[in-house]
């Protein structure tokens, strides 16, 4: 699929595994590496928002997930209508 995109625009982390495992986000990043993917150790076991080093070619970042805003949007739409 990132062929057939023409690369990549950012690499997002989310959910459980996205925000709490440092070492699965750093052997994914590492599969990347061919596209210019490259994670700074240290942020990456911070779990800080950016994780790729400077002069990463791609942005590698944690989005904290909100899935009881979500919910609740889903509901305030439904309940309206």
């Amino acid at each position: 699929m990132i062929a057939a995109m023409g690369g990549l625009d950012a690499i997002a982390f989310t959910g459980g595994i996205g925000e709490h495992q440092p070492r699965i986000r750093g052997t994914i990043v590492d599969g990347l590496g061919w596209l210019g993917a490259e994670v700074d150790d240290a942020r990456n076991s911070g779990g800080e928002p950016r994780l790729d080093v400077a002069g990463s070619k791609v942005p590698i970042l944690i989005f904290p997930p909100d899935e009881e805003r979500e919910i609740a949007r889903h509901v305030a739409q439904f309940s309206a209508g």
